[in-house]
């Protein structure tokens, strides 16, 4: 009795931090593909992940339940840039390829824009962006760019990956 029980509690987190695939646009008609650890009201704040260079979403397949338990929403994004890992293979990159658009890091943009927007319609409470490798730059950028649209970011080696136009 005290194994089942035992089991039966680990089933019922399992399924508390579950998370649902959703599909937003992007600016130029790219679908996004994210992650959404929806465990909380929309009360809670949501943290929005961006992946690393030549990853994809399942790089906080782990990492989301942790938060979740802390006491946030979370949505893991596919970005266009990217590929596989920890078995899930970067969607957004197949839709933007299948569509023949560009997938360079700063081509990313637009979809850290949307999922940006999205989140916001997922709470009513703080958006926080998390960005790592070249998407840690570009979430840099976007707290720049619209400064009342996110109240966090969580930049984790950001890199020099990007061109500064308007220099003299």
């Amino acid at each position: 009795m005290k194994q089942f029980l035992s089991i039966l509690l680990s089933l019922s987190c399992l399924v508390s931090y579950a998370a649902e695939t959703v599909k937003f646009k992007a600016a130029d008609g790219v679908e996004i593909v994210a992650d959404l650890h929806l465990s909380h009201p929309k009360s809670a704040p949501i943290i929005v992940f961006f992946h690393q260079a030549g990853w994809s979403r399942g790089e906080y397949l782990e990492i989301a339940p942790t938060l979740n338990r802390l006491g946030y929403n979370c949505l893991a994004v596919d970005l266009r840039s990217g590929n596989l890992v920890n078995g899930i293979r970067n969607e957004t990159n197949q839709n933007a390829r299948a569509m023949m658009r560009e997938t360079k890091y700063s081509d990313a943009y637009q979809d850290i824009e949307a999922a940006a927007t999205y989140a916001q319609t997922q709470t009513t409470n703080k958006v926080i962006i998390w960005g790592s490798s070249y998407s840690a730059a570009l979430v840099l950028k976007y707290a720049g760019d619209y400064p009342s649209a996110v109240q966090a970011v969580l930049a984790f080696s950001p890199g020099e990956y990007f061109q500064i136009t308007g220099q003299a």
